[in-house]
């Protein structure tokens, strides 16, 4: 799984915003998109990509399992660009693929 950022905006193809106001992958600027796929891995040699944070870590961190934890995650998201209502699982993904450090 890739993420894109929160953009606001339409995308020019549509007449009408999307519910969220923001862009969909057609509307990232190319450059962006690229950007994505080189932190992502894929488009360097041998797709190498590092586990950094296990499930385990992430619960002990407080965002996963606990009652706050959705906001704690928004808030990791949301100062990283990314989209807010990750499950804790997506969430787990996203970062060791960004390689997003957690405190």
């Amino acid at each position: 799984n890739l993420y894109i950022p929160k953009i606001s905006g339409k995308e020019s193809r549509k007449d009408k915003p999307s519910k969220e106001g923001t862009l969909g992958v057609e509307g990232i600027d190319a450059q962006k998109l690229r950007e994505i796929f080189e932190k992502s891995g894929i488009l360097s040699e041998g797709c190498k990509r590092c586990l950094t944070y296990t499930k385990a870590q992430l619960y002990e961190m407080g965002y996963s399992g606990k009652s706050d934890s959705s906001v704690k995650r928004d808030e990791i998201c949301s100062a990283n660009g990314l989209p807010v209502g990750m499950s804790a699982n997506a969430f787990l993904e996203c970062v060791n693929l960004l390689g997003i450090t957690l405190n």
